[in-house]
């Protein structure tokens, strides 16, 4: 018995007459159809990669109008809260990545559909990171959460400084184009070089690389005992 899924919407019935009719066309005479709800998939998430391989899409993030500060002030002290500010969705790429494809859109590999438009590339070469603008149409294709090491999506928050070095000797994982994902020890952070922000990462396993060529702008994460990422 061949069971022939359809959406439970308002135009059932009329998709259902046309699949009878294409299965009456191939003499098919044993199905059945079943009703049911649908819910939309997302067809991008954290961990695809882009520009055919060049790089990795880091996640989604919501970008709000915050007043400028310092790097290293993370102070909220000042900052409205974030549900009265208008907010938008944004991809998170490598910012050397968008400069070697050299395109005006975002295009995730896995759909080859640009989803935004690259706009200005900020020129601190420290921060290798690009909030891209996601398009309107396609913000529901987009999966806001991140991965555990052992493919759970969950909803992530980012780490503050102070968190970081607390974390020093943590096992921590990201989800790139080519490691799937790749797995690494957190052995230091150096708040006074650049930014104050740079992390270094130890491979886990001397056979398994931490990252790869390709997997630029992934997002390393810590899944806490807490269930957090």
């Amino acid at each position: 018995m061949l069971e022939i899924y359809i959406d439970q919407s308002k135009t059932k019935h009329v998709t259902t007459d046309i699949i009878r009719n294409a299965l009456h066309v191939n003499d098919v005479i044993n199905f059945t159809f079943v009703y049911c709800k649908t819910k939309q998939l997302s067809l991008y998430e954290s961990g695809d990669s882009v520009f055919q391989s060049l790089g990795t899409l880091g996640g989604f993030v919501r970008k709000v109008a915050l007043p400028s500060v310092s790097l290293r002030d993370q102070s909220r002290d000042s900052a409205q809260s974030v549900g009265s500010m208008s907010a938008n969705t944004v991809a998170l790429v490598s910012r050397h990545v968008v400069q070697l494809a050299q395109l005006p859109v975002l295009v995730v590999d896995s759909n080859a559909m640009p989803i935004g438009n690259i706009g200005n590339i900020h020129q601190n070469a420290e921060i290798d990171i690009l909030p891209v603008d996601v398009d309107e149409a396609c913000v529901h294709l987009c999966d806001p959460k991140f991965r555990t090491d052992l493919n759970v999506r969950m909803y992530a928050k980012l780490r503050k400084s102070g968190d970081l070095r607390a974390l020093r000797g943590s096992i921590v994982h990201l989800w790139g184009a080519m490691s799937q994902p790749g797995h690494g020890i957190l052995v230091e952070h150096d708040a006074t070089a650049g930014n104050g922000l740079r992390i270094i990462i130890r491979d886990r396993r001397r056979e398994a690389p931490f990252a790869q060529e390709g997997d630029s702008g992934a997002m390393v994460c810590y899944h806490d005992r807490e269930n957090d990422v």
